[in-house]
C-alpha cells in the first residue's frame, strides 16, 4: 500500500503542506485528490461544488499556443473566446507574465513555466489547489516569487502543497501534515509542529 488509513481534512481557506521522505505517499495523495489516481479503498470527499486543480513539478503547458491562449484554455467552457482571453489575462497579470503573453511557453524559463502552470490552475476556478513541489528546480528569485504568489492566494483558496523544503514549509504554511511510509503521523498548525 502506498497510503494506509489516512484521514485528513484540509482547513478551508488555509495553506497546508505535506512533508516526509520521498516515496511516503505525499504526491500520490495529491493525485488521488485531483482524480488522477483511483483509491482501492476509502473515499475522498469534497464540499459540494468544489473541484481540484493540480500543479505538478512539470506544469502542463500546451506548446503550440502562446501564454495567454494557454491560460484561456484552462479558464472553462461557457464563455465567449473574448471573455476567456480577458479572464486569462487577469491570471497572466497576477503571476507576472503580462509582458510574455504573446510568447510560446517553450520560450519561457523554468520559473516562468511554473508561474504559467499556476495561472492555468487559478484560471480553472478550482477551490482546492494542489501543488506538487511548486518550486522544484527553481532559482532562489523564482522560488521567492512563487512563494509570494502562494501566500497572496492562501486566504481565498484552500491549498495543499507537497514539499521537501522544510524552510519553505515553515515560511508558507498554516498547517503541516507529516507522512512516514504511507502513514499520516501528525497533522496540525505549523507553528506548533
Amino acid at each position: 500500500k502506498v497510503l494506509e488509513d489516512v484521514n485528513l481534512t484540509f482547513p478551508a481557506g488555509e495553506l497546508s503542506v505535506l512533508v516526509g521522505r520521498s516515496g511516503c505517499g505525499k504526491s500520490t495523495l495529491l493525485k488521488l485528490l485531483a482524480g488522477k489516481e483511483t483509491p482501492d479503498a476509502g473515499e475522498i470527499v469534497l464540499p459540494e461544488g468544489w473541484h481540484t486543480a493540480l500543479l505538478s513539478p512539470e506544469p502542463y503547458v500546451i506548446t503550440w499556443t502562446n501564454v495567454r491562449q494557454n491560460v484561456a484554455m484552462a479558464s472553462g467552457v461557457g464563455r465567449t473566446p473574448e471573455a476567456r482571453y480577458e479572464h486569462a489575462m487577469e491570471y497572466v497579470r497576477l503571476v507576472g507574465l503580462e509582458d510574455y503573453a504573446d510568447l510560446s511557453p517553450v520560450e519561457l524559463s523554468t520559473g516562468m513555466k511554473q508561474r504559467l502552470g499556476l495561472a492555468r490552475v487559478l484560471a480553472s476556478q478550482a477551490k482546492l489547489l494542489l501543488m506538487d513541489e511548486p518550486c522544484s528546480a527553481l532559482d532562489p528569485k523564482s522560488t521567492a516569487r512563487i512563494e509570494e504568489l502562494i501566500s497572496e492566494l492562501s486566504g481565498g483558496y484552500t491549498i495543499a502543497i507537497v514539499t521537501h523544503n522544510m524552510q519553505q514549509a515553515s515560511r508558507v504554511s498554516d498547517f503541516t501534515a507529516f507522512f512516514y511510509e504511507g502513514n499520516l503521523v501528525e497533522f496540525g498548525q505549523t507553528a506548533k509542529i
